[in-house]
């Protein structure tokens, strides 16, 4: 770990090989590298989680309670905006267009818009989604500690326990 970093001791970072070699699993469609840490601003925690927006956008699942999925992803893209989990927005009382100061390694506390809130039960404390390109220019952190896979048959369901996907 590096020092300040704040990254529960549960969460092994995944060697850089890993999605390599889920690549070549026939069956796997797309790999997503994500990063998730904790962070504390103004006293009260919260988990932050990089994503690779632009390809989270196009999975199409995030359930909105507040804002558009499609321009919520495409703002991710385009520089200092988050989308909160609702236990997050509940808890914060944060809603679409408000500003929130986050502290970040490299750069100091940085303003950043909420564009959208989604249900999402990652984080017993919140979750604050962003682009793994800001994510990275902030923390300079390009680890990754999970995955989101999808498999060749991701449009029409799992072939293998027959559910569908919706």
């Amino acid at each position: 770990l590096v020092q300040g970093d704040r990254v529960a001791l549960s969460m092994p970072m995944v060697p850089e090989v890993a999605d390599e070699i889920m690549r070549r699993v026939p069956a796997v469609k797309e790999i997503q590298r994500l990063r998730m840490i904790g962070i504390e601003i103004d006293g009260r925690r919260a988990d932050i989680i990089a994503v690779p927006s632009q390809r989270w956008a196009a999975r199409g699942r995030l359930l909105m309670v507040e804002g558009n999925e499609k321009e919520a992803s495409t703002a991710l893209a385009e520089g200092n905006h988050i989308v909160v989990s609702k236990n997050l927005a509940t808890k914060w009382d944060l809603h679409v267009g408000q500003m929130i100061k986050i502290p970040t390694p490299l750069a100091g506390v940085q303003p950043f818009k909420v564009v959208g809130v989604y249900h999402d039960y990652t984080s017993v404390f919140g979750l604050i989604s962003m682009d793994e390109k800001v994510f990275w220019r902030y923390w300079g952190d390009k680890r990754v500690d999970s995955f989101n896979i999808d498999d060749e048959d991701r449009e029409g369901g799992s072939e293998r326990d027959g559910a569908k996907d919706d």
